[in-house]
């Protein structure tokens, strides 16, 4: 998992960085992070509660992060790290550990970028990268290999767009989002019209507007609107293989 130092990650380093008691030896160190069934001694393990079927006294992890309260159900061989949320701080821990790396920095010779579309500095464009006619790209932005963006598609600061993402003409993606491989937004909604037995597509003139810190699972698609706007709220979350139509809006 990534790079690990040689010597791995001592439990007092750890605990500093969630702002965390320790119990028990604070040069004991982990290379890598595991369950709390599976976890061995140079791992790290979480437990935020007792559960059916999980016996933590028969853990093996030299580091456990754990509440207060659960002290009593570790192992004694463990140092232990205690938190109010082992989840949250497992989370931290790991970010700390293993920053997001990017596959690459600055633009790829083999993208193609319309002349008028305007990228701010610290923007990383992958392999095989279309961005159309007045596009704007905020600073910190990642368009992964394969992206296509049509025109005057707006992307916020340090939002990733992982691989392979199309984000169609006129919509607009906040700060800070996580768009998987695969995902499409922005293409036309289902929508029709009976026209003496023939059937004729209705334009869909609208847009799709997502909100900051959205993360979007791959191969998801979300519709434009037929004349108002889809619209995905800050802080939503996806998984994949959603279809989203045109003009739903979730979240707040």
């Amino acid at each position: 998992m990534h790079r690990t130092p040689a010597e791995g990650f001592c439990a007092a380093d750890i605990a500093a960085q969630v702002g965390a008691t320790l119990i028990g030896a604070p040069d004991r160190c982990v290379d890598r992070v595991a369950s709390i069934t599976s976890a061995g001694a140079r791992d790290l393990a979480y437990f935020s509660g007792p559960r059916r079927g999980v016996n933590p006294k028969v853990c093996s992890a030299g580091i456990i992060v754990c509440r207060t309260q659960d002290t009593s159900l570790m192992p004694s061989q463990a140092t232990l790290i205690l938190v109010p949320n082992p989840q949250i701080a497992f989370i931290d821990i790991v970010a700390w550990m293993w920053p997001r790396q990017v596959a690459y920095s600055g633009i790829d010779r083999s993208a193609i970028i319309h002349p008028t579309a305007q990228l701010a500095e610290n923007v990383a464009v992958g392999p095989l990268v279309v961005i159309g006619a007045d596009c704007h790209i905020a600073s910190g932005a990642v368009i992964g290999s394969g992206s296509v963006l049509g025109q005057n598609v707006c992307i916020g600061a340090d939002t990733e767009l992982v691989a392979r993402v199309t984000v169609l003409d006129d919509c607009v993606i906040g700060a800070r989002c996580l768009i998987a491989p695969g995902v499409v937004i922005g293409s036309d909604g289902f929508g029709l019209a009976s026209d003496h037995g023939r059937w004729r597509r209705v334009p869909q003139l609208g847009r799709v507007i997502i909100g900051d810190d959205v993360d979007i699972g791959a191969n998801t698609t979300i519709d434009r609107g037929t004349l108002d706007d889809t619209r995905i709220a800050d802080g939503v979350k996806l998984d994949n293989l959603i279809q989203i139509a045109h003009n739903v809006e979730i979240g707040a």
